[in-house]
């Protein structure tokens, strides 16, 4: 069903837990409805009904700040300082009745443990039932928090989180629903040959030549008999230094995930993934109906050992662990990894090493002291064979043989078996490459940190850099050169970031070029008054003076501060004209701006302006960023006052009133600049809800300096209208944009 050009002919509204038996009532008459409810709601209907005819459609994401996990969540609530280990096994739960079907399921992988709960199902407030002695434990939706801590609870363990979703009738033939409702892992997988391969941290030399004569040495036997794997599997074990019987090979480490995880988890499983890192991971994970238990890496990137030990439990399956880590390029220290292994010691602790070679660390000597590790490697990152997609499992017998019982026989084409063949034999081209990307890789941070870029530590083929705000135009500007690198800023801690690859010096430097050229296009564009130059005592002062010249009445600075902030006069003689209308008095704009420019230009108010950003600031600034000037001043009053202060020859363009038809909102002036300034990634610095709205509606960013009047309020209208920061004071922006 497409929601698409969707026009109901009837609206009816319910209760969110009765929307989906409505709507199986309607496909059972053979009318057509969709309906919106809660995910959690909905989710209680699926595992209650025995005859689901139901479907998510599409899911909304549930985003409150307000709310303590964001959205609503399904809880396991108890008395606060205490966790499920300290409650009794004989513990009575008092549970919402309207989440009977989510409870008993979830309670169910408790009672497995041990536990023997007593359930109680009401309508109603469950929380305070524990306060008054009748319960041990809660199960409701935890919205905002507040009515849980006022009852001195606290969650034990999230078991449900809701979104919006809207659900419609099911196709004939449908998947598994926790395979329908997985989202598809999507990489690029087109349009990047011919092009500089900075974004899949592949081998940019490519492969052995002693590899790409193996495989023009195929015969037509080989392509037409099934692979055989012993011959292949013995050197490769040999190479290894392990038993034969240690090792599965794989089509690709992807396949060597899949099959570990289709092993040993089972739904309901808990496994523990440190995050972020390669996504393969949590995807297999969700087929598999597992729990996931994602751990944030610390805000440094460096691994979050405690945070992982606490969390293992005996519910604890599987235990991630990528070293070094994709993307963050840092490594899982050896002692916490034997921590991790001991304290895990009835789970299965998966150890992806794909980019062990650049680091110079694996976890193969010390794997025949733990029964419960299993190594994953592959031949796709320094032996340059990711086409060919060849990868492999390490562990102990046992847990090889448990693996080999769901591999499939022939998952490893005989191209493949040539080039592991090939490539095993040799050991000096590896070393070679990896020691030319090390050196590549400690180039490339530094000049990187030179140019002012927050870098990370790698021991990988590839460097984490943030970028900040520009890490999307860079992007952009680099994929239209011709270079590809990753964009990380999806997950919230690597806001910011893109990945690069590290390969031959060649490549490094087009990417160095490139950074060089996109940061001398970078483009500052400053408003004049109040941002440049103080007007308090010129500008400001000449409109005081002209609107209680026509009213008769006193002027305050909160009073133009006040309508400035209502938009639509950023010119200051319409401002001017917008005070005297609010006084009740109507006079031409003609006359406002005669005497307006009497006090301005015949009192030399103009000359009593001020910079608000020394010339030093301007001169940094300068040397970084190409700087224009946007302003709604006329031409000749904005030379003479540049001119005056000293700064005319910093800018590399200036629009005024002149050179425009229509001043700010209206955006031309901006996007008239940043055309003058050939610059691609551009940021405003206005005063006014007038300059926030030209830059937005220019597609840049906006950063506000709030007058010396304006209060609070002022810093509210520009947070609710997009700007990205407001600044007290205009110096303080060298420290912004660096």
């Amino acid at each position: 069903m497409q929601l698409q050009n969707t026009q109901p002919d009837r609206i009816i509204e319910a209760r969110g837990e009765d929307i989906p038996f409505l709507l199986s009532e309607f496909y059972e008459k053979g009318k057509n409805a969709l309906g919106l409810t809660g995910e959690d709601l909905f989710n209680e209907f699926c595992t209650s009904s025995k005859n689901n005819n139901l479907k998510v459609i599409k899911r909304i994401t549930w985003n409150d700040p307000n709310a303590k996990f964001k959205k609503p969540a399904l809880c396991l609530l108890g008395p606060a300082g205490k966790s499920i280990n300290d409650i009794s096994l004989n513990a009575t739960v008092y549970i919402s009745a309207k989440y009977r079907a989510m409870a008993c399921k979830y309670l169910g992988s408790l009672e497995r443990l041990g536990f023997k709960f007593k359930k109680v199902f009401i309508n109603g407030c469950v929380e305070p039932n524990i306060s008054k002695g009748l319960a041990d434990l809660v199960i409701d939706i935890v919205y905002s928090g507040k009515s849980m801590e006022e009852e001195g609870l606290e969650v034990y363990e999230k078991i449900f989180e809701s979104n919006f979703v809207i659900i419609g009738q099911k196709e004939a033939i449908e998947p598994k629903r926790r395979i329908a409702e997985i989202p598809p892992y999507t990489p690029p997988l087109e349009g990047r040959r011919g092009k500089t391969r900075l974004d899949f941290n592949e081998n940019l030399k490519g492969c052995q030549q002693r590899v790409l004569d193996a495989i023009r040495s195929i015969t037509e036997e080989d392509i037409s008999a099934y692979p055989e794997y012993s011959a292949v599997r013995g050197k490769m074990a040999k190479y290894l230094n392990i038993a034969e019987n240690e090792l599965i090979l794989t089509n690709g480490s992807d396949e060597a995930i899949k099959l570990a995880i289709e092993a040993f988890v089972g739904e309901g499983d808990e496994v523990i993934i440190p995050s972020p890192t390669f996504p393969i991971f949590e995807f297999y994970a969700k087929v598999a109906g597992a729990k996931i238990r994602e751990i944030s890496y610390n805000e440094d990137l460096s691994f979050p050992i405690n945070e992982v030990l606490e969390r293992i439990s005996n519910n604890t399956k599987l235990v991630v662990l990528v070293n070094p880590n994709n993307p963050t390029g840092t490594v899982v220290d050896t002692q916490d990894i034997e921590r991790i292994c001991k304290k895990a010691a009835k789970s299965l602790v998966l150890i992806d090493e794909a980019y062990w070679q650049f680091s110079g660390s694996t976890f193969r000597e010390k794997m025949s002291e733990y029964k419960n590790v299993a190594i994953l490697q592959t031949f796709s990152k320094a032996f340059g064979l990711a086409g060919l997609r060849i990868g492999y499992i390490i562990s102990n017998k046992t847990t090889i043989s448990a693996i080999r019982k769901i591999t499939p026989p022939y998952s490893v084409n005989a191209i493949a078996l040539k080039a592991i063949e090939a490539a095993s034999e040799d050991d000096i081209f590896v070393r070679e490459y990896v020691n030319e990307v090390i050196q590549n890789r400690e180039l490339t941070l530094k000049r990187l940190q030179e140019l002012q870029i927050k870098t990370f530590p790698s021991s990988a083929n590839f460097i984490l850099a943030n970028f900040g705000k520009s890490a999307q135009a860079l992007n952009e500007f680099l994929k239209s050169k011709g270079l590809l690198v990753r964009s990380m800023e999806k997950n919230p801690l690597l806001k910011g970031c893109l990945r690069i690859t590290i390969g031959p010096l060649k490549s490094c430097n087009a990417f160095l070029k490139l950074i060089e050229e996109f940061y001398g296009n970078r483009g500052i564009l400053f408003d004049m008054d109040g941002v440049l130059v103080d007007v308090s005592n010129s500008y400001r002062a000449a409109i005081a003076k002209t609107a209680e010249y026509f009213t008769g009445q006193k002027i305050l600075p909160a009073d133009m501060q006040a309508v400035k902030e209502r938009g639509g006069c950023n010119n200051d003689w319409d401002l001017t004209k917008k005070i005297i209308k609010d006084k009740g008095i109507a006079i031409p704009k003609e006359k406002i701006i005669e005497k307006f420019q009497e006090f301005y230009l015949k009192g030399k108010l103009i000359d009593k302006e001020t910079l608000l950003i020394s010339k030093n600031v301007l001169e940094k600034l300068k040397s970084k960023f190409r700087l224009a000037i946007v302003t709604d001043r006329p031409r000749s009053e904005t030379g003479y006052t540049l001119q005056r202060l000293g700064i005319n020859g910093l800018f590399d363009a200036i629009v005024t009133a002149d050179d425009v038809r229509t001043g700010k909102p209206d955006p031309q002036g901006i996007k008239l600049a940043i055309s003058n300034l050939g610059t691609i990634d551009n940021i405003y610095i206005g005063d006014s809800i007038d300059d926030l709205q030209a830059a937005k509606s220019a597609g840049i960013e906006f950063i506000a300096v709030s007058p010396k009047s304006a209060g609070r309020k002022f810093e509210d209208l520009m947070e609710k209208n997009g700007a990205l920061k407001t600044l007290k004071d205009t110096a303080k922006i060298l420290e912004v944009v660096e």
